[in-house]
């Protein structure tokens, strides 16, 4: 007896997921596990939208990715004051996961005395405290109306620690005639 191809590239399909699902149930333990709502394992993976989520597989067997709400701080504050965006912490079960960063770094009409190097850091923590889980180093130039190239990092999937401040910011103000803006947008899990 033969297989329609289709069905043949289904049977696959389905086996695939199935030993996916069971090889993430042995090596990721923590991932995987039984809830009353009828999800036997929960594994991230991409939508076709391009958002993130878990692959369910509810009580009717069905495969579903479930997108995950983000949330996104901004702050820019006045001109020589140090841009920090905090989230605060969501509760004792609940991790803050940082998905984007976004970071400017800017001199208004008149130029800086000098070029001016900072760091924007990712803090597990509140501002000027906390573990430093990521940073990345920013440059101006001294020159009127100069930028340093605005950059945003995404797909970072960055997690925090349990019941705790998650907040990006540049490591101190800027000089004088600068501006700084940080966005710090993630999802709670």
């Amino acid at each position: 007896m033969r297989f329609p191809k289709r069905a043949a590239l289904t049977l696959v399909s389905v086996v695939g997921v199935i030993a996916l699902l069971i090889l993430a149930s042995i090596l990721l333990p923590d991932t995987a596990h039984a809830q009353g709502n009828g999800i036997i394992a929960k594994i991230f993976a991409v939508d076709a939208n391009g958002k993130w989520g878990p692959i369910q597989i509810d009580g009717s067997n069905a495969l579903k990715i479930a997108t995950i709400p983000h949330w996104s701080i901004t702050h820019a504050p006045a001109a020589a004051t140090q841009a920090t965006a905090s989230r605060a912490a969501c509760g004792t079960t609940c991790i803050h996961v940082a998905d984007c960063v976004t970071a400017t770094f800017l001199s208004t009409g008149t130029a800086p005395a000098a070029t001016t190097q900072t760091v924007v850091q990712l803090r597990d923590g509140a501002s000027g405290g906390g573990l430093v889980l990521a940073s990345w180093d920013v440059t101006l130039p001294a020159t009127a109306n100069s930028s340093s190239p605005p950059w945003q990092q995404c797909g970072l999937h960055i997690p925090g620690s349990a019941n705790t401040i998650m907040t990006l910011e540049f490591g101190a103000a800027g000089a004088t005639n600068t501006l700084e803006k940080v966005t710090l947008t993630g999802y709670d899990r």
